[in-house]
């Protein structure tokens, strides 16, 4: 059952989510070892074939690989997904709901 939020507590969230979250934010020491078979997502990252120096690098990483690397190593099919997971956990953290 999903707990109800009060339109108060939405109207904070909103006023104060950030535009933009880490990696080390979102993909927490916790949340990698649930989820992963690594303990950081740099290790997460340092598995994949990928040579990511930057963040244009990590862009530039085609959809269905990433999505390949994300199926083998971790409880999702897709980095997507793993996404989705990672960013409702840090909400429901950031601002105890």
């Amino acid at each position: 059952m999903n707990p109800i939020i009060s339109e108060e507590k939405i109207r904070q969230i909103k006023n104060n989510i950030p535009k933009q979250v880490s990696f080390a934010e979102l993909f927490t020491h916790e949340f990698m070892l649930e989820h992963t078979s690594f303990k950081r997502f740099e290790d997460f990252l340092k598995a994949s074939k990928f040579c990511i120096n930057s963040q244009d690098d990590f862009k530039a990483i085609p959809k269905h690989e990433l999505d390949k690397h994300v199926s083998t190593f971790t409880d999702f099919s897709s980095w997507k997904k793993m996404c989705i997971e990672a960013g409702k956990l840090y909400l429901a953290s950031k601002f105890s709901i």
